[in-house]
């Protein structure tokens, strides 16, 4: 186990994590982290925050819905045949 002080930082309170820390748990400067405090066993836990791309999942959830859904009627039709609703004029 390491150890490291609280030190003042301007008007907040900071630590100095060590470079060995640093290396072991792939945080670079300027990476996002989430800081959480456990009151009841007073811990501080600082993860790297896990960025997931913003679609993620989206590509096997549409195929499980098909799959899920493939005899059902739609709600809406996919295709109109009323031809004045794509000629109006706003």
């Amino acid at each position: 186990m390491l150890h490291t002080k609280c030190r003042d930082i301007g008007t907040s309170k900071g630590i100095i994590i060590p470079r060995q820390i640093l290396e072991e748990a792939h945080i670079n400067l300027n990476d996002a982290l989430d800081i959480d405090y456990l009151e009841d066993t007073q811990t501080i836990i600082i993860k790297k925050t896990i960025k997931k791309p913003i679609r993620s999942g989206w590509n096997e959830a549409f195929k499980e819905f098909n799959v899920k859904n493939a005899n059902e009627e739609m709600l809406i039709p996919d295709i109109f045949d009323d031809e004045d609703l794509c000629n109006e004029t706003i």
